[in-house]
């Protein structure tokens, strides 16, 4: 069974659009388990679930929860690799000699969790988590553009979050959508659907550009 782990990212994209039924569609049409590490139960359920404006969307996450679809891994093991990943990732980049926190409990433990089950998929839709696994240098690149800064970056730490996450594999909802439309999620056939969820998706979080869409509009027809 192909696993996949989720950070609260990509799921609250997916729950602000009416996609959560993506994740029982996969699971019966392929058997896929989607998982996540207890912190990020927290974010979209434990945490929402207290607030008026966040409770019904809390609600539709905990449905999936309880139906199986969405499985909760509390291990501490888990936590004892995200305490040392946060170090080092967190010492990686420096302005000013001073250290940038660039990724937080929840985006560590996903990564920690997706080791921890030999699995290879991670589902992220936050930028800087995807670039840290994917390319620290464009990562570096993109934050001293944002802060207008320059952003020293240490190649030892960089050497090693490589060979951390280097069996990785980042995907987004954007993904998950696209492999939807291909597979006959829809009843609507026309591309004008994939399009406009695509769209929904970037607008709701979903770190995705404006040509990435143009390119899944001309692959997938």
């Amino acid at each position: 069974m192909k696993t996949i782990v989720c950070d609260s990212s990509s799921l609250i994209s997916l729950g602000d659009n009416c996609y959560l039924n993506l994740l029982p569609f996969f699971k019966e049409k392929h058997g896929i388990k989607f998982v996540i590490p207890e912190s990020i139960h927290k974010e979209i359920y434990r945490r929402p679930y207290r607030t008026k404006r966040f409770k019904l969307k809390a609600i539709k996450m905990k449905e999936m929860i309880d139906q199986g679809y969405l499985e909760v891994i509390d291990s501490q093991t888990v936590k004892d690799y995200a305490e040392r990943f946060s170090k080092l990732a967190n010492s990686l980049l420096t302005s000013g000699g001073h250290e940038i926190e660039i990724i937080h409990q929840g985006e560590i433990e996903t990564i920690a969790l997706t080791k921890h089950l030999g699995a290879r998929n991670l589902m992220i839709d936050e930028r800087t988590t995807r670039l840290l696994i994917e390319n620290t240098a464009m990562l570096r690149d993109y934050l001293s553009s944002q802060v207008e800064k320059k952003i020293e970056i240490d190649r030892k730490k960089k050497g090693k979050i490589k060979m951390e996450t280097q069996d990785i594999n980042v995907i987004r909802s954007s993904e998950l959508i696209a492999l939807a439309y291909e597979e006959g999620y829809f009843k609507n056939k026309k591309q004008d659907i994939l399009e406009a969820s695509l769209y929904a998706l970037k607008y709701a979080g979903c770190a995705i550009k404006h040509e990435e869409i143009n390119d899944y509009l001309k692959i997938i027809k």
